[in-house]
């Protein structure tokens, strides 16, 4: 008997076979090929300004849009003619990223011309006072272990113990390599002259950037309706969109939560006295980047410092930053950032361990919104399998769900449990409509 191939089946065979062969094949030449590996090193490297001055474009045009919009177009816009105003939109735009450029330059110079000296004098006061303060603490630690014997034992056996192990470290870690450690300091002053050449070409890049970003926008889109079918185009589109809504919300929102969250510490720590204030609240607010674990992580080392010059204040210390950071969860960072990721606190923790176990300092900050677009992707993708498949798509629907019939799609649950879904049901249209309405004003907003 002769055997029919079937065309549809070996089409999509051989499709497979060939998907699966191209990716076996890219990710042997990507990870053990060394020359490709240092072509993409150095391709990385020469495009960095790009790179560089897209972000910097990127995080300076709500600025600049802003400037246009409510100041400058008013502005200037009611004083021309027709024909003056193509020649003012140039003018406008080059105007406002002069003064945006201005204020960001002149605020980072400033921000770094006021913290660097308290800074150096923190620094200084904590190196110069070290010797006192270790003395008063081990006279305290010590007036302490006196009445309690057991602990005393216990606490001088692991002293000794660290300190071996320090003092082993430095002799076989640290003595032996002083000539590659030097070289890695030299270095690393040559690498940081880069970055900020790099730095230099990328703000003269992010000038280009901005005073052509609607052009670039528009080839953008240009060639991704070229690429693909219009179905296609248009979904990729929109995941774009929703993916700069979901990173320019986030880091500028984050941004200035934590440049408030700085300033408020200091005030805070300024009226409680707490040593090394400046120090103290340049770790806390730049650590608060971090979404969830940032402020632990600025107070705990903060904390420290704290406890060894005076461990009282070191108790004030922690109450402060457990009500700062209360008023930040609760209050100041809901009010600033809203509901921009759409993530639960579960999810955020997921987030921030995936990004930072694989992209570190960086990952822990940029993970939340790539998470949460990620997150955003596939809630949509599934809502849209469900309703294709004439299923409910509202997660209330499943809260107690028992089964659904095959044939008349009915929603069957446990016994004693309908009442509670319902509840759960009502709860979640409440929320989707505050949703609806708090989308409403973004976008009321984005259009003024």
């Amino acid at each position: 008997m002769r055997y029919h191939w079937d065309k549809k089946y070996l089409y999509w065979g051989v499709t497979a076979f060939f998907v699966i062969a191209v990716s076996i094949l890219f990710f042997y030449g990507v990870f053990h090929n060394n020359k490709l590996v240092n072509f993409f090193d150095k391709l990385i490297t020469i495009l960095m300004p790009i790179i560089y001055g897209m972000i910097i474009a990127y995080l300076l045009a709500p600025v600049v849009n802003y400037l246009e919009k409510h100041i400058f177009f008013p502005f200037f816009f009611n004083k021309c003619n027709m024909k003056q105003k193509k020649k003012s939109r140039k003018r406008i735009r080059g105007l406002a990223i002069f003064i945006t450029l201005s204020i960001a330059i002149l605020s980072v110079v400033g921000l770094f011309s006021l913290l660097l000296p308290q800074l150096f004098i923190s620094m200084s006061s904590l190196i110069a006072t070290f010797p006192t303060n270790y003395e008063n603490f081990s006279k305290l630690l010590g007036e302490i272990l006196v009445k309690n014997p057991d602990l005393e034992s216990t606490v001088t056996s692991n002293l000794d113990a660290v300190s071996g192990y320090i003092e082993q470290y430095l002799n076989q870690q640290i003595l032996p390599k002083m000539n590659d450690i030097f070289v890695q300091f030299s270095s690393g002053i040559l690498n940081f002259i880069g970055v900020l050449n790099n730095l230099l070409i990328g703000v003269i890049v992010s000038i280009y950037v901005l005073s052509s970003k609607e052009l670039f926008a528009a080839q953008s889109k240009k060639l991704v309706y070229a690429a693909l079918k219009p179905y296609r185009a248009n979904i990729l589109i929109k995941n774009l969109r929703l993916t700069n809504d979901m990173f320019s919300g986030f880091i500028s929102g984050k941004l200035l939560d934590s440049f408030l969250i700085g300033i408020l510490c200091f005030i805070g720590t300024k009226l409680l006295n707490t040593p090394y204030p400046v120090l103290v609240s340049v770790i806390i607010g730049v650590t608060n980047v971090i979404p969830f674990f940032g402020p632990y992580l600025g107070a705990i080392p903060c904390g420290i410092l704290i406890l060894f010059v005076d461990p009282l204040q070191f108790f004030y210390f922690i109450v402060f930053i457990i009500i700062l950071q209360t008023f930040d969860g609760n209050i100041l960072g809901p009010k600033i950032l809203g509901h921009s990721t759409g993530l639960s606190s579960f999810w955020i923790i997921v987030a921030i361990l995936l990004g930072g176990g694989l992209f570190g300092i960086l990952g822990m900050f940029i993970g939340v919104p790539v998470f949460a677009v990620i997150y955003a992707l596939v809630k949509a993708f599934v809502n849209r399998s469900l309703i294709a498949h004439n299923l409910p798509h509202k997660t209330t629907d499943y809260y107690n769900l028992d089964y659904i019939d095959e044939d008349t799609f009915h929603k069957f649950y446990n016994r004693n449990e309908k009442e509670e879904s319902k509840l759960h049901s009502k709860l979640e249209e409440i929320k989707a409509k505050i949703e609806v309405k708090e989308d409403q004003n973004r976008s009321n907003n984005t259009k003024k």
